[in-house]
């Protein structure tokens, strides 16, 4: 009865996990001002980094972190707190965006998040397979699928988090782009 009782919660977690995989790859989409701020506020702009020779643009968001070089040579490293129409706001500074010679960060992908989904999947059939003494020949599979399954996600996921993509001005063109107006 325990074990039917594990496995029912189990499935209802990983069946609430597998609905909310779409909300989470927007994670990272940008905050709107509650209505009181509206008034004030001018808009919401992302920062479009689009290549010049064409090919497939990338867009900064709210909270990222990154590292930008500025032209006369400054590094300045933190999470993105906004953009405007011709700055950006790094931990709280102002930079513009045409005094940006090189910006670096992890624009995230897909298989970034598919990783993570099969390291979480592979973490849950291990912990359904139960105690080494207790399990029969198909819990045994289970388990060992499990871990591959977990290994393979956590090998998947190490380059899509810790690499960071390198634009530099030569190549591509920093604009902000507006969202949101009010």
């Amino acid at each position: 009865m325990k074990r039917i009782l594990k496995l029912h919660a189990i499935a209802s977690l990983l069946f609430c996990l597998i609905f909310s995989l779409p909300e989470l790859a927007n994670a990272q989409q940008p905050n709107a001002t509650s209505g009181n701020d509206s008034k004030n506020f001018p808009g919401v702009y992302l920062l479009s980094i689009t290549p010049k020779s064409g090919g497939k643009s990338y867009t900064l968001f709210h909270r990222t972190k990154v590292q930008l070089t500025m032209n006369d040579g400054r590094e300045i490293k933190g999470k993105v707190r906004g953009v405007s129409q011709n700055e950006i706001s790094i931990e709280y500074k102002s930079y513009p965006i045409d005094g940006i010679s090189e910006i670096r960060f992890s624009p995230g992908s897909s298989l970034g998040l598919v990783a993570a989904g099969a390291m979480l999947v592979g973490v849950t059939m291990v912990a359904v397979a139960g105690p080494a003494d207790s399990r029969s020949s198909s819990e045994e599979a289970i388990f060992w699928g499990g871990i591959g399954l977990a290994a393979a996600g956590f090998a998947t996921l190490i380059p899509t988090y810790f690499m960071k993509k390198k634009f530099s001005a030569n190549e591509y063109e920093f604009t902000s782009v507006l969202v949101a107006g009010y």
